[in-house]
């Protein structure tokens, strides 16, 4: 076993014990998978993520800040990270985000021709029923003939297959309205998430390559990292939303 009572050496390959010591409590701010994280830990651990809940992860005792930075998002099951921590695609986004995303291209390529098909179709049906209701409308003479009675259950059977068709074809191309609507705002917010992911990583790219030795907190309060941080995050947002709402309305 060899130092079983080495406590600088327990800290580092398991963090400070939180049922054993007794400190200060520290607050830090690093990076993981593209978005900034605040955590708290106790005075006297020095693994990163540590504290003796989390198991396996590595001691961060004399490892330089990139190794750190891609660490943090490479410890994550299945991730695949970019330079400087931003991630590209993990094992859930492989699964759901791409695999709806080429959904919703396709389901655009061959449905738009489609929907406005619907559309024209349904603007004629309204129009057929339009006529069917003003000649089921006309009022019966005082003193009804049997054609005039026989003219009137005629129109008024025109007029129930004229709405009936309305409504089939009203409701087909609302659900392909819908569902277009869904997939191009879907689309639109994954290509906007797209870009200002990289945006993200040519800011972070810039202020390592203009401050080495960088910490991450550092990184983080920088102004253009900083905001290109918020817009990443907030197209993260708006792109979950879309998506959900895509995937909802093609069930």
């Amino acid at each position: 076993m060899g130092r079983p009572g080495n406590k600088r050496l327990q800290r580092a390959l398991y963090g400070a014990s939180p049922s054993a010591e007794k400190g200060s409590s520290v607050t830090f701010t690093y990076f993981s998978n593209g978005r900034k994280y605040t955590k708290s830990r106790l005075a006297g651990s020095v693994v990163n993520n540590g504290g003796n809940m989390i198991m396996g992860t590595y001691p961060t005792v004399g490892v330089g800040l990139p190794f750190l930075l891609k660490l943090s998002g490479c410890c994550k099951p299945g991730a695949n990270v970019q330079k400087n921590n931003v991630p590209m695609e993990d094992v859930g986004d492989v699964v759901v985000r791409r695999v709806e995303y080429r959904k919703a291209v396709s389901f655009i390529s061959s449905t738009t021709a489609a929907e406005a098909a619907a559309r024209a179709a349904t603007t004629t049906a309204a129009g057929v029923l339009t006529t069917a209701q003003g000649a089921a409308a006309l009022t019966l003479p005082l003193v009804p003939t049997a054609a005039d009675i026989a003219a009137k259950k005629a129109a008024e059977v025109v007029l129930d297959a004229a709405f009936a068709d309305w409504t089939a074809k009203k409701a087909l191309s609302d659900l392909l309205t819908a569902r277009l609507n869904a997939a191009t705002t879907f689309e639109a917010d994954y290509s906007q998430t797209e870009l200002d992911r990289n945006a993200l990583v040519a800011a972070i790219d810039a202020f390592v390559a203009a401050t080495p030795g960088a910490t991450a907190a550092a990184i983080a309060a920088d102004p253009t990292v900083a905001a290109a941080q918020t817009n990443f995050d907030n197209s993260v947002s708006a792109e979950q939303v879309s998506l959900d709402a895509f995937v909802a309305i093609m069930a």
